[in-house]
């Protein structure tokens, strides 16, 4: 099934489906009507079998499965009068994740770990199965050095977030990745690219109902770039890096947030945008334009879009093979370009954490919370000026950063459950703490500041060079002589 263009962001989804023993199928909203109007089974799941055992390797204290050895899938129980395999697949019973589940993964199941393959074909040296998808290998060709480069980056997001080794290999005659990425002319001149979730391929059963084959489908996660884009560098920032993050959450098995395919679950239209995912169609509007000069005087500009997984794909990826908490498992220290707009989640596992905003020319409202957004740093409006951003940066579900360092404006900063530890600098900040025993800190000594109690909770600190600031469920104030007690 092809999807179509968005006319205002030029970006392009997926077909995608899988080829099957005796038959091809080719999911869309028609095949789910012809699935519901299906007398209901007959059969119990007792008869069904379950899916073979595979191979498990564990890493770092995480056991991963060889995705090229099983594939999840929510409906395969429904089909052939009942008789599939007992399904490994469940929704999440929570729209933030089941907005993106299209109804199959790779591995066992939701929340364990994987090991995907990937390689690049050639066209000299790569084959492929009979009846392949759309045809797209007839009409294909390879993609070069700097391109590969921008796979292994785009690849590379998801794995920062989740429980996925991605390991690349050779494509030969005889062997080739569980993913695959090229391009084809027969990638439709409309579509940037598309791809395939993961899928079953053949199966069959013993007279006894006993699961006797089973093989992952050949055309499942392969990544097919339109060649109008032959020439493009895909590098980071641009839109055609933006796709092939998008093409790789489908060939992970997250479908479009406005489909109501998989879970039957999307994000309201209203709220539909890249703030929560990449992969929505829609742009995220208060974030303003990027602008790039042509080089020849003028410039050329369009909406911000992501490079990475966003709030809701962090969680919905994380749910279906877990959370990869080596990722940033150290104190990190973020920081954010003074110029260049930013729309990112941000996904920590671990460690004591600091957003660091003292390079900014502009206040930022910061928010700890998961689930939660910042306004850090600019954006720009249709003539090319700078102004405050709006929800830019997300916290992911499950982070925890500790510390805040403020801009020299006026800021205000939200904290968590933690123990937090702020420095608003100068300017009128707001210092708001959320649980947990929460620090203020100052450059001088206490006896530089006046501390004015205003309500409960409450207080009012005025000094030298950081402007009057308000303290609202802080219970400690550290200056440069001492930590000064507010309870």
């Amino acid at each position: 099934m092809r999807h179509f263009h968005d006319d205002e962001l030029g970006f392009w989804g997926p077909s995608w489906g899988y080829q099957t023993s005796g038959f091809s199928w080719f999911k869309d909203e028609r095949m789910e009507q012809l699935w519901a109007a299906r007398s209901t089974p007959t059969q119990t799941a007792a008869v069904k079998a379950a899916a073979p055992a595979v191979e498990t390797t564990v890493i770092d204290g995480v056991e991963y499965v060889k995705g090229s050895e099983h594939v999840a899938d929510y409906t395969m129980t429904q089909q052939f009068g009942g008789r599939g395999y007992e399904a490994d697949y469940a929704y999440a019973a929570n729209n933030m994740v089941d907005s993106l589940l299209a109804g199959s993964s790779w591995g066992t199941g939701p929340g364990n770990a994987v090991i995907l393959t990937y390689s690049f074909p050639d066209v000299q040296t790569s084959t492929w199965e009979a009846n392949y998808g759309s045809g797209e290998p007839n009409q294909m060709a390879g993609l070069n050095a700097t391109q590969q480069d921008a796979v292994r980056q785009a690849l590379q997001t998801w794995a920062d977030v989740a429980n996925i080794k991605f390991v690349e290999v050779a494509d030969t005659p005889n062997a080739h990745g569980d993913l695959r990425f090229a391009f084809s002319d027969n990638v439709s001149d409309d579509a940037a690219a598309w791809a395939y979730y993961p899928g079953i391929g053949q199966y069959r059963y013993d007279w006894q109902g006993n699961l006797t084959e089973y093989n992952v489908s050949e055309i499942g996660g392969d990544v097919w770039i339109n060649t109008n884009s032959l020439n493009s560098d895909f590098a980071k920032g641009s839109y055609d890096f933006h796709t092939l993050v998008h093409e790789i959450g489908h060939a992970l098995g997250l479908k479009h947030s406005f489909e109501n395919s998989g879970s039957g679950v999307v994000i309201p239209a209203a709220e539909d945008s890249y703030q929560l995912s990449v992969m929505s169609y829609s742009a995220y509007t208060d974030m303003g334009y990027k602008f790039e000069d042509t080089g020849d005087g003028g410039y050329w500009y369009n909406y911000l879009a992501p490079e990475g997984p966003m709030l809701y794909d962090v969680a919905a990826i994380q749910y279906l093979y877990g959370a990869n908490t080596q990722h940033q498992s150290g104190d990190d220290t973020y920081t954010f370009s003074v110029d260049e707009p930013v729309l990112e989640n941000i996904w920590d596992g671990g460690g004591y954490d600091t957003i660091d905003l003292s390079n900014q020319n502009i206040g930022a409202n910061v928010d700890l919370r998961e689930g939660h957004f910042s306004d850090i740093g600019v954006k720009y409006d249709s003539y090319n000026m700078p102004e405050q951003a709006i929800d830019n940066v997300s916290i992911a579900m499950g982070t925890v950063i500790e510390s805040v360092v403020g801009t020299r404006f006026d800021d205000q900063i939200v904290g968590n459950d933690a123990d937090n530890w702020f420095y608003g600098g100068a300017g009128n900040d707001t210092l708001i703490g959320n649980g947990g025993t929460n620090i203020a800190a100052y450059s001088h000594d206490v006896n530089q500041y006046q501390f004015t109690q205003i309500a409960a909770d409450q207080w009012q600190v005025s000094g030298v060079d950081e402007g009057v600031d308000t303290l609202i469920g802080i219970q400690q104030v550290q200056c440069g002589d001492q930590l000064y007690s507010l309870v």
